[in-house]
């Protein structure tokens, strides 16, 4: 079977259950209670992130003699950052709060529909699962398997939104990570500190039989500093170029096998990674093939969530949907690739070679 026979319907077919179901929810009175009940606290936050500002600088200006005016200004600056930071936090814990409505009502609809959509893998006898756990994620020793993760040093890892299942033998799990790395600052005091070196949304198939060789894939562009510097270290790897000039244009590969990674690369997968790239224009994504798992990372995604106190809208709702959809049809074009889901051995393409 080709990729144009993965059939997974597209978000018009039932656009018009899915205005009623929001519309459902957005006339809820409860719902109408909640979302007035945390844009008010967002007006206090920022009322009082305002009215912090206001006064340090009247008393920058007015307060203070000559003497004290350094300190004074230093104290005012350290305080309104700080002030501004808690301010940050609370909004994103306040939007959320107010995502989580959003994804208990709307998510489930939306992977239903993408279920409907595996009637081409279930007619080929295979059974098709996909679970969706709000609280849960990716867990550490999964993502050490990878080529993506296992050079980092996670001493926290937090996340939610996981989505897990299979696809026939394939199995599957992606989520919303952040990890943290734990270290000795360098003055007297010696405290322990911990910093961001991931955070992101993370996908992995795990595949029945292993392939040999490991191949790197990044979207050209900035990420996060210290991810993209410690990937970028992996020994024994070199660059190769594909044939498809779109796909150049916009990855760069890595591989320490090239002959094994063509064959794990036909045309249908670059053009699924470039749809991906179009889907996420402005997101950095990393993708490691490697003993049976295929990995894929994009940094700074919010998975489902919503920005803002607005009224849920249709074209969220497609937007969370083309996201699913694309990652679900990378999972088929996957598992239809026989070089890659072990029907065919590393040894057998190096003969074909």
């Amino acid at each position: 079977m080709e990729t144009d026979a993965v059939v997974i319907p597209p978000y018009e077919e039932f656009a018009s259950e899915i205005a009623g179901e929001i519309s459902s929810f957005s006339t809820n009175p409860e719902y109408e209670r909640m979302r007035n009940r945390h844009l008010r606290k967002y007006v206090i936050y920022a009322g009082c992130l305002l009215a912090t500002v206001a006064f340090l600088l009247y008393i920058v200006d007015f307060a203070v003699d000559e003497e004290s005016f350094f300190e004074v200004m230093l104290f005012g600056l350290t305080a309104s950052i700080a002030a501004g930071y808690v301010f940050y936090r609370a909004k994103k814990n306040l939007w959320k709060d107010y995502s989580a409505e959003y994804k208990q009502r709307i998510i489930p609809i939306l992977l239903d529909k993408l279920k409907q959509g595996m009637n081409d893998a279930i007619d080929r006898g295979e059974d098709y699962q996909c679970d969706y756990e709000m609280e849960k994620y990716v867990g550490h020793r999964l993502l050490k398997r990878t080529k993506l993760f296992d050079h980092l040093k996670i001493n926290g890892l937090e996340g939610e939104d996981h989505i897990s299942g299979r696809l026939g033998e394939i199995r599957f799990h992606y989520s919303e990570i952040s990890s943290y790395e734990e270290y000795t600052s360098n003055d007297e005091y010696a405290n322990k500190r911990s910093m961001l070196n991931f955070q992101g949304f993370v996908f992995i198939a795990d595949f029945p039989k292993s392939f040999e060789g490991t191949t790197i894939i990044e979207s050209r562009g900035r990420t996060a500093r210290n991810y993209k510097l410690k990937l970028r270290k992996l020994p024994g790897l070199e660059m190769m170029r594909t044939d498809d000039i779109a796909f150049n244009r916009f990855y760069k590969v890595r591989t320490n096998d090239e002959t094994l990674a063509r064959y794990l690369l036909p045309a249908n997968m670059l053009e699924r990674l470039l749809l991906l790239k179009k889907i996420f224009p402005r997101k950095k994504i990393a993708i490691s093939l490697h003993d049976g798992l295929f990995a894929l990372a994009i940094h700074r995604m919010d998975l489902f969530e919503i920005q803002g106190f607005r009224p849920i809208s249709e074209k969220a709702v497609r937007r969370t949907y083309e996201e699913l959809k694309t990652i679900m049809e990378l999972l088929f074009t996957l598992g239809l690739n026989r070089q890659i889901s072990g029907q065919v051995s590393p040894n057998q393409l190096l003969r074909k070679s």
